[in-house]
């Protein structure tokens, strides 16, 4: 009897949440070259990592060619290198104990060694075959590492963080869940038909009853983003949770 009602509710599934069900339990694998058919053009990288405990292994996906390297570098040491660079990132900015000439300094030397160090460890030996525009998609702690943060190049002006060679600014960086989501997404309608943009930048007063604190840059930050992307922008009061809740399955990138 159980079993008649699983498959009761699946047959349900598939018929009033049909994208529900495709994406559950209608599972077609796409292969290699249906990715490269299908998903990338001349000068797009797709690029994949499996980190297991010892080794993490990545295979880069180009339109003409595959390859598959083997990297020395296991779970452990992933997981402890890029929850420091995480900390470093932010902990000098988020905690005002911190905040102090030597504790600067400091932050900036942690971050930028790291950040240098997971570039050689996990990109720099599949550089040579990256082109411009690359997506990457992640497995395991992994997930939690901004790429575009990594740096390409030992820094020689700690001081100067614009004049880091981020991997940003070699790559148009995007990111997947996996190559079997994408393909799926691309070929979706309902993803074609989607707008490009919508940003939201709310205001909060400094008397806030949720005490929440004035963001002071989120509204240039949309601006600027819309002067580069076409898209809807919201600030202020019209900036609601309501209206990012009835809006935001209708675009491709959303930022908050």
């Amino acid at each position: 009897q159980n079993k008649r009602l699983y498959e009761q509710l699946i047959q349900r599934f598939e018929r009033e949440f049909p994208a529900y069900y495709e994406l559950k339990y209608k599972v077609n694998l796409a292969n290699i070259a249906t990715l490269q058919k299908d998903l990338l053009a001349p000068d797009h990288s797709l690029v994949e990592y499996f980190v297991a405990d010892t080794t993490t292994f990545v295979f880069v996906i180009n339109k003409d060619k595959v390859n598959m390297m083997e990297l020395p570098i296991g779970i452990d040491t992933l997981a402890k290198k890029v929850s420091l660079l995480r900390k470093y990132i932010h902990a000098y900015y988020t905690d005002t104990d911190l905040q102090t000439g030597d504790a600067y300094q400091k932050a900036l030397e942690n971050y930028t060694f790291l950040a240098y160090d997971l570039y050689q460890k996990i990109v720099e030996p599949i550089e040579n075959q990256l082109s411009v525009n690359l997506t990457v998609i992640n497995s395991s702690i992994l997930n939690f590492l901004p790429f575009d943060a990594l740096i390409a190049s030992p820094v020689k002006q700690i001081y100067k963080p614009k004049s880091y060679n981020y991997l940003l600014k070699n790559y148009e960086i995007s990111y997947g869940y996996s190559a079997n989501l994408l393909h799926r997404l691309t070929k979706s309608k309902t993803q074609k038909n989607r707008k490009q943009l919508v940003a939201f930048a709310p205001e909060f007063a400094k008397n806030d009853p949720r005490n929440l604190a004035p963001l002071a840059h989120n509204i240039p930050e949309v601006n600027t983003i819309g002067d580069l992307i076409d898209g809807d922008i919201f600030i202020g009061e019209k900036a609601t949770k309501t209206k990012f809740e009835a809006l935001a399955g209708l675009y491709q990138i959303i930022h908050l």
